[in-house]
């Protein structure tokens, strides 16, 4: 959801690209139905594996769960977010609208963040 929201409302010139560490497949019907509901479409969505280059090569990196780290330090070069939303999967359509509605509020202050910092 968080891919398809920022990719959907992000500044020009940027790309979110989603990842984790146990990446499902399709986006679930949980997530397709809460995505809809807001006029996004992402049933062509495919999750991908995290993998140590897609950190690195990233301008920044979010990570939604609180449970997951990944390992992933802070530095000079790299802006790195734990949002703490937790994962909907396999909880029903108001779990995964109430983690869509934190997704979308916190892409919205990255947003910004970007476009003032530039």
């Amino acid at each position: 959801m968080a891919e398809g929201l920022f990719n959907a409302r992000g500044p020009l010139g940027w790309q979110a690209i989603s990842a984790g560490i146990r990446p499902y497949g399709t986006a679930t019907e949980g997530a397709r139905w809460a995505m809809e509901q807001i006029g996004l479409d992402i049933s062509h969505h495919r999750s991908r594996l995290v993998t140590d280059e897609l950190v690195r090569t990233s301008d920044i990196v979010v990570v939604l769960e609180r449970s997951i780290q990944l390992g992933i330090s802070d530095s000079e070069e790299k802006r790195v977010f734990n949002w703490g939303v937790e994962d909907p999967y396999g909880g029903d359509r108001g779990e995964y609208a109430r983690a869509r509605d934190v997704i979308d509020s916190k892409v919205a202050g990255l947003i910004a963040m970007i476009n003032e910092k530039g």
